[in-house]
């Protein structure tokens, strides 16, 4: 998440993320040049904070039912490549067990 010090609603943003349970990696914008232009990139040039980025699904600013639901599909998609990674444990036998 892309944050500034004085922002309120990334205050916001960062307690809703934290209350999902979620990792959560910050960067100051003010502080970080490169990371500044980190988010100009991603956003498409605004400005605006908080920036979220849920693995590549970009929220502009404070939107619990946008974050939440970028959150459920990356919980989502892990839960399903969990799965995949056990049925093919299961199809394809390791050198250990042959």
């Amino acid at each position: 998440m892309y944050v500034t010090s004085w922002c309120g609603y990334c205050r916001k943003a960062r307690e809703y993320l934290q209350s999902l349970r979620v990792d959560l990696v910050e960067y100051d914008v003010e502080r970080n040049p490169s990371k500044g232009k980190e988010m100009l990139s991603k956003s498409g040039g605004s400005r605006g904070v908080p920036l979220v980025d849920v693995e590549g699904i970009i929220i502009r600013g404070y939107s619990p039912g946008a974050i939440k639901d970028a959150v459920r599909k990356e919980k989502k998609f892990l839960a399903w490549t969990d799965g995949l990674k056990w049925l093919i444990r299961r199809i394809i036998p390791t050198k250990r067990s042959l």
